[in-house]
């Protein structure tokens, strides 16, 4: 901290004994505090993120060891099973403790868990008192005591997330109604009100425009951190293993790094507005281009900026969220096909019979293709069920997980198979609907931000440039009415802006874009 507060007394230093103009030192100053905020507080979000959405696997894990428990009263088995089973930053911790238990450097699994459930239980306590629900079940004799607390347990950490997440949408609609406001409203009323400004001979320049605008970004995206960062743990267990790697885009069957075709498209779609600009610093353009030049001013520069930025994040979150869908649509799926198969299993019917009796209610649905494949591989090459599972590299951590779990339980019978799936069902229908349940109350809060964001932001700022347009031409055509008619005052009344419609154009909209990206971030950031 001592280094941020010297490199922000140096710059303020610089700034006054050089002298520099306002402007300058107006950008410099929000840099100084934007600089130190990112030293020191960047960490801190950066560690709250990963703690939201490692706990975001928290009920999967829950109900694991709930099920395994239930199986046999094992504290070991049941997280040897999550450190086998599960992903995240949770998993690795039950992997280090499995592994330390296994090598002697620990002795007891019961305090190996205590510590797992201290160290993130500082980010959920519902975790935190799921967990020693589970270990007080290895003292219980009583069996159907030990049950309902392990059934307690998993209910405990769904109700913490449930509750926790109300506390945050409801506290969360007076921060989001000050950032609209304040931070996007309360600056474009601002800059609409320039052209009018400059009717009155009061302009301002590019600069002190553009950091002014960039300030009000900087602070919108700061605040909107803030608001972020207090967001608790919600449910999530979609494992996303795209076909596209991340950051590239798939041309004619090749893989074409993502920002490569942005830099590509933007100079394609800027060029007309990269001329426009050259030529203000004296570059000559030959006619017919220049009429069109002149025509199309610094526009092309803002669209060229827009489609670039979206090519790039098409290739860093399209075939992601494509995979996401899929990969929800499957386990819903899924889910629902799980009754036929526990049924089946239930009634002492082999697994092969089972599976195909599950894959033929599921017709006409994806997940009837994925039972298919898995029944051929045991059918047609004798593969027993865990290796044809092993096989099909499965995508999602949630069917990997039942399987394994069928998997284990058939060792027991097909009856007890049938059992275990039907207690697995019940805590992941449980899930769904809490998850369900956080979409809905999210959703409400994120609407307006949408559509500031898609719609009256840009509109704003597009009536912005129409009105400075109008006002610069009319400025100029009173001038010269009043010159040709002998009024040599008319400047003085009447006087040019400082920037001109183009440049203004291109600042704003800019703007626009910067914006945009901060509105969707916060919102996605909320959402996923």
């Amino acid at each position: 901290k001592f280094f941020i507060a010297f490199r922000i007394l140096t710059g303020v230093g610089i700034s006054v004994y050089y002298r520099l103009a306002e402007t300058i030192q107006l950008v410099l100053f929000p840099f100084s505090i934007v600089s130190f905020y990112g030293f020191t507080e960047w960490p801190k979000i950066r560690a709250q993120e990963m703690a939201v959405d490692s706990l975001g696997q928290s009920p999967q894990i829950i109900s694991s060891m709930a099920v395994t428990l239930k199986q046999s009263p094992s504290l070991e088995n049941s997280m040897a099973f999550v450190a086998n089973n599960s992903e995240g930053e949770i998993s690795n911790d039950f992997k280090s403790s499995m592994w330390k238990i296994w090598s002697g450097k620990k002795t007891s699994a019961e305090k190996s868990l205590e510590e797992i459930a201290r160290k993130w239980g500082k980010w959920s306590s519902g975790f935190l008192r799921a967990i020693y629900l589970i270990i007080s079940t290895t003292h219980e004799k009583n069996p159907v005591r030990r049950n309902f607390t392990l059934d307690k347990s998993i209910s405990v950490v769904l109700d913490d997330v449930v509750s926790r997440m109300k506390d945050y949408t409801l506290g969360m609609h007076m921060p989001t109604l000050i950032l609209f406001t304040i931070g996007i409203v309360v600056p474009l009323m601002i800059i609409s009100l320039m052209p009018v400004l400059t009717i009155f001979g009061i302009s301002f320049s590019a600069w002190t425009i553009v950091a002014f605008l960039a300030l009000s970004v900087a602070s919108v995206f700061l605040y909107a951190e803030i608001i972020l960062r207090k967001r608790p743990p919600s449910i999530s267990y979609y494992e996303i293993r795209q076909n596209v790697p991340e950051g590239y885009l798939k041309i004619a069957g090749h893989y074409v790094l993502a920002w490569h075709v942005a830099v590509i498209v933007g100079v394609f779609f800027s060029s007309p507005g990269l001329l426009y600009v050259f030529q203000n610093f004296g570059v000559v353009i030959s006619e017919p281009l220049k009429f069109f030049v002149d025509k199309a001013t610094t526009l092309p520069i803002i669209w060229g900026v827009g489609a670039g930025l979206s090519v790039y994040f098409f290739g860093k979150s399209y075939y992601k969220k494509k995979q996401r869908e899929k990969i929800i649509k499957l386990e819903d799926q899924f889910l629902d096909s799980l009754y036929h198969l526990k049924n089946r299993l239930s009634d002492g019917h082999p697994i092969e019979e089972s599976l195909g009796f599950a894959q033929k209610m599921s017709q006409g649905f994806e997940i009837s293709e994925f039972y298919g494949k898995i029944l051929g591989k045991i059918k047609h090459r004798s593969l027993p069920l865990e290796k044809a599972v092993e096989e099909e590299e499965i995508e999602s951590t949630m069917i990997r997980a039942v399987f394994r779990m069928m998997t284990s339980s058939l060792k027991m019978g097909t009856a007890a198979a049938g059992q275990s799936v039907e207690v697995m069902l019940k805590y992941l229908e449980k899930i769904r609907k809490v998850n369900k349940q956080l979409v809905n109350l999210l959703s409400k809060n994120l609407s307006m931000m949408k559509a500031t964001a898609i719609f009256f932001a840009p509109l704003v700022c597009a009536v912005i440039i129409v009105l400075f347009q109008l006002i610069s031409k009319s400025i100029a055509s009173s001038q010269t009415k009043a010159l040709s008619a002998g009024y040599e005052g008319a400047n003085v009344i009447l006087a040019t802006p400082e920037i001109s419609p183009a440049i203004l154009q291109l600042i704003v909209g800019l703007y626009a874009l910067a914006l945009n990206f901060v509105l969707v971030r916060y919102v996605s950031k909320i959402n996923y």
